[in-house]
């Protein structure tokens, strides 16, 4: 286990199988994103330690279902 600290918001992130936001929304992984928004809306506000938005990570992965989910 390790954690994961982004603006303000500490996930507990398993090394082995969960990914954090970040990851997901890079991945275009819509549904399971989806779901930890549903859980956590604030997630949708995270930065990583560069700055960067999960609005960045899907569009860089040119995830489009993904970006308009988060833009909503």
């Amino acid at each position: 286990m390790r954690w994961l600290i982004a603006s303000s918001v500490v996930w507990l992130v398993s090394c082995r199988t969960e990914k954090t936001p970040f990851v997901l929304a890079q991945e275009g992984q819509y549904a399971a994103l989806a779901q930890v928004i549903a859980q956590r809306a604030q997630v949708v506000s995270m930065r990583d330690t560069n700055g960067k938005s999960l609005l960045h990570f899907a569009a860089a992965g040119n995830h489009l279902a993904t970006v308009r989910m988060l833009i909503d």
